[in-house]
């Protein structure tokens, strides 16, 4: 028998997972007071809307909401088996007490929001990061198409904090300060590159900032004195700065 899912949250990834899911003959159900049935149906991103998540006839529950909202509704849901996949995990290890539950982030994802912006094909050949192991999380994995890797919480977070969250930060905050400069006929393709996160809601990133902002300052202090460094004259940043770009070519 196909497994049954509740996906808590049907946007982008939550969409996604759904319309890859039943691709692969899930039965998904979601929860999400913003996404009406016909549109999710519609999408091809679930089969059924459900009011509460605290129904047991799931055999998992995939927490795909924003983080706060995930931490709410997983201390509610009564499955046996649920996982995250929101951009942090340490903040879900601590406070989702199911009875089997695996903290999970899938990497993978878009500057879009939305269940207009779901991709059955999201999650292809990506890296799915889980603190633990479990067979159905592990079909579910393979079945998105992605491949997992288990890593620490605590370590995975740290991690994602310098290279998903700080860009963004960094992205949003320049955004954010030329807004008040008269320089738009003054951007070309490097700002432009540079500044294609800020195209971001602060619904998604706010809490992801909040859960995670121990991290993410310890980097960003570390950041501006390279930055700092480099505008003061030392050119060696630029050569170790060539290096890890020929490392992230690399691999």
């Amino acid at each position: 028998m196909a497994p049954r899912a509740l996906v808590v949250g049907l946007g982008l990834i939550g969409g996604s997972i759904g319309k890859r899911l039943r691709a692969r003959g899930w039965f998904i159900a979601y929860n999400d007071y913003s996404v009406e049935l016909d549109a999710a149906r519609a999408a091809g991103a679930a089969d059924e809307k459900r009011e509460d998540v605290t129904d047991r006839d799931f055999d998992l529950a995939i927490l795909a909401a924003p983080v706060e909202d995930s931490i709410d509704q997983g201390r509610r849901l009564n499955v046996g088996v649920a996982t995250s996949v929101c951009s942090v995990m340490g903040a879900l290890r601590d406070n989702v007490y199911t009875d089997q539950f695996i903290a999970g982030h899938p990497m993978a994802g878009s500057h879009e929001s939305g269940l207009h912006a779901a991709d059955a094909s999201l999650f292809e050949g990506k890296r799915w990061f889980v603190d633990s192991r479990h067979p159905l999380v592990e079909q579910m994995i393979r079945d998105c198409g992605a491949n997992m890797t288990v890593v620490d919480a605590q370590k995975h977070d740290h991690a994602v904090a310098v290279t998903s969250h700080l860009p963004q930060l960094l992205s949003t905050a320049l955004a954010s300060y030329l807004n008040d400069l008269d320089v738009v006929n003054y951007a070309g393709t490097g700002l432009r590159d540079f500044l294609r996160l800020a195209d971001s809601h602060p619904s998604i990133w706010m809490p992801v900032f909040g859960a995670n902002r121990g991290a993410i300052q310890e980097h960003l202090e570390r950041v501006v004195r390279n930055a700092e460094r480099i505008a003061d004259g030392d050119r060696n940043l630029f050569f170790e700065g060539l290096d890890f770009m020929n490392k992230l070519r690399a691999g």
